[in-house]
């Protein structure tokens, strides 16, 4: 049977203008504030003690583009204490120091977390695919590009789409692997 895979881009497509659109429109959420200052500090600084609750892969990601655009920081309520979470003061401070332009700097960094999205869609619709046939697939990008959840964190540095899209990657590889391990 002829296989279009045009549904899948479509939806991919549509996804994409969406979080670009939500992530230049919405104003940063508390969490962000944190993220990307302590993206920033990984960057610049070279230091992880910001944001300790979290694994730096995604803001590592998402301020990438930041960091080579040099913004201004202000690293005063920077100091390490493990009672006291001074991510969301450097966020602040950032905010503050950066005025007008810290908006540009939240799209851009968001914009950069898109490819973990695509990765989780891509990832899904190959195991849809290989699971249950070729007609799956297109199910599982319209299912994937427009779940209200998965346009909601698409759209921000946080790390829950980007754990999402890497976990939903490393089952089908380990699918992938338990399926070639049985065959041999």
């Amino acid at each position: 049977r002829y296989y279009s895979p045009a549904i899948e881009w479509i939806s991919a497509i549509v996804h994409t203008a969406l979080l670009i659109w939500g992530a230049w429109i919405h104003s940063p959420c508390f969490t962000e504030l944190g993220h990307m200052s302590a993206g920033i500090a990984h960057w610049t600084l070279g230091r992880y003690d910001l944001f300790q609750v979290n694994p730096p892969l995604v803001r590592l990601c998402a301020t990438a583009p930041i960091a080579c655009m040099r913004p201004m920081t202000n690293w005063d309520s920077y100091y390490h204490s493990p009672s006291r979470r001074t991510e969301f003061y450097v966020g602040d401070d950032f905010i503050r120091v950066n005025g007008e332009r810290a908006f540009f700097y939240f799209a851009l960094a968001r914009c950069a977390c898109i490819p973990f999205s695509w990765l989780g869609m891509w990832c899904c619709c190959t195991w849809a695919s290989r699971m249950y046939g070729r007609a799956a697939s297109p199910i599982v990008a319209v299912l994937w590009c427009f779940c209200p959840n998965i346009i909601a964190n698409a759209q921000l540095i946080n790390p829950d789409l980007g754990a999402a899209g890497i976990g939903a990657c490393c089952f089908f590889v380990l699918l992938l692997w338990l399926r070639q391990s049985a065959s041999t």
